[in-house]
This record gives structure tokens, sequence and C-alpha cells, in this order.
């Protein structure tokens, strides 16, 4: 959880008068694989309370695998402090408390020991596909574990690594698949499947390039791509999808957010909920 803290106001001398700005510091502890994407989080939400530039500091490890980060912005104290100090605080904690991932992505080399509620996924660092540590896979994951729920059917299309499709499984959706136009992706998901304990009667791999062919109906469609392929997929997703159903797609730059907005709703999505870091979107969509 972030600390915010804040030392009396300094005193800059300008032209015309004296001007009073404070110092505020938000300070958090994360795993060191997130630390880069903990900082950006933070630094959104001195940027969206109305700040042009902050100050980051490097992080000091605290544990093992853990590290401390603190991010410096400074506010002018006039008529609007108070609201934007307490937005601040609502921002910081609201930020945190939405982007807590239970899901720890421990290499296989690695001792860890999960707390309560925590899901493990073995995958090592650097694989080709996917480890959940780019800013896209980490939105998408948290996602996942927001609004899958048990019994659920689940579909990641370009499944890569299948780090997706593990977590879903082990949040407990009933049935997962997963979907690559890549022979060497889906036989690297296979086998990190079978590292990770799933069932083989629980997940199915098809090698094909869309959703056109699949015969199934699914709770919940995620993609990870790239912007255009989404807006290239988002009608066959729609069809089969389950009424209500959800497309949780990520990997789009925020340059072709509206773009891709405006095609879900074409095709008879709603926009439900939206999260940005480090000029990524990932957006959830239902249908209906």
């Amino acid at each position: 959880m972030p600390g915010i803290t804040g030392p009396a106001p300094r005193l800059c001398r300008l032209a015309g008068g004296v001007m009073k700005w404070m110092e505020a510091v938000v300070t958090f502890e994360t795993e060191d694989l997130f630390t880069g994407i903990a900082l950006d989080l933070v630094c959104n939400i001195f940027y969206e309370s109305g700040l042009a530039g902050v100050v980051t500091e490097d992080t000091v490890p605290t544990g093992e695998h853990m590290a401390r980060g603190r991010v410096l912005g400074y506010f002018p104290v006039n008529e609007e402090f108070a609201d934007r100090k307490a937005n601040l605080e609502k921002m910081a904690a609201d930020l945190f408390e939405r982007n807590r991932i239970r899901c720890k992505i421990r290499p296989t080399w690695r001792e860890y020991t999960p707390r309560d509620g925590e899901v493990v996924i073995d995958l090592d660092p650097g694989m080709a596909f996917g480890t959940g540590t780019h800013p896209t896979s980490a939105m998408c994951l948290a996602m996942i574990e927001k609004y899958v729920w048990p019994g659920c059917v689940f579909l990641d299309v370009g499944t890569g690594s299948g780090i997706l499709m593990i977590a879903a499984g082990k949040l407990g959706a009933g049935m997962v698949w997963g979907i690559d136009n890549d022979s060497t992706a889906l036989s690297v998901a296979l086998e990190n499947l079978e590292q990770n304990g799933l069932e083989p009667d629980s997940y199915r791999l098809i090698h094909a390039d869309g959703v056109a062919g699949i015969s199934g109906q699914f709770d919940i469609v995620v993609a990870n791509i790239l912007s255009e392929v989404i807006v290239g997929l988002a009608r066959d997703v729609f069809n089969v999808l389950v009424p209500g159903g959800l497309f949780i797609c990520s990997g789009i730059i925020e340059q072709k957010r509206e773009m891709v907005e405006q095609k879900l709703q074409n095709c008879g999505f709603s926009i439900r909920e939206t999260a940005l870091t480090e000029s990524w979107v990932c957006m959830v969509a239902k249908k209906g």
C-alpha cells in the first residue's frame, strides 16, 4: 500500500511575490519484478492531479525479491491545494487497491512461499512468449482476477506462453481455451500448463489465426495483442461470447484507444472498464 507524506511548504520567490509549494511523496513497496510498473502507476496519479513533472528515486531492496520506491511531486499552495491533496490521497489508495495482483509469477529457480489468497504461476523470465511483467500482461492479469468466476469458460486469443490461461484456471475457470497461430508458442503453452498442474481435461489448445472457426461459446475472451488485430477480431469475438460475456483486450497503445473503443461499440459491445499504464490501455467490454 502507498504512504503519502509531505514536509512543511517551501517558499519560492517569483517576480511579483512569493509562492508556497508543498512537496508530496508517495512511497510504495512491491515485488522487484514490478517496480517499473509501480513507478509509472504512481507518476500517473500525479499527472492526473495536475502536475507537469515529478521526481522518481531509485528503488531500494527491502527483502527477498521486494523493493521500495518513492515518487515526489510539488503542488502550489493555493485555493486548490486542499482539494488536490485529498484527490491525490484517494487516487493513490484506489490505484493500489485496484492493482493489487494476487497472481505471483515465480521463476522455476526461485523459492517463494505464497501469502494467503495468492496464486502462484511458475514461469521463467525471458521467455519469448510473455511472462506477465509487461504492463499489458499485468493489466490483463488484474482484470482476469477481477472478472473470472468459478466454472466460467475462458478463451485466450494469442495465448503465447499460456500465462493468462494458467491464471484463469488457477482462479477457478471451469474450462480454459487458448489459440495461437504459432505452433512453437502452443508447445510452450502446453509445457507451462502441465508444469503448473492444470488437469489435461481442463484446457484446450488450438492452432488457429482467429476465433471465427471456434465452435465453443465463452463467458470471457481475452486478447493481449496489437490494436489492429483486436479491431479485426472484434466481430468474431462478439459472436463466440454468451450474452453478457466479457471481452478483455490489452496491447492497445493510447493513441489507438478511440479506434478500438469505436469498433467495439459498433459491434455491440459496451465499455465496462478501462485501465491505463505506461501509455498502454486495457479495456473490458461487455456483450449486450
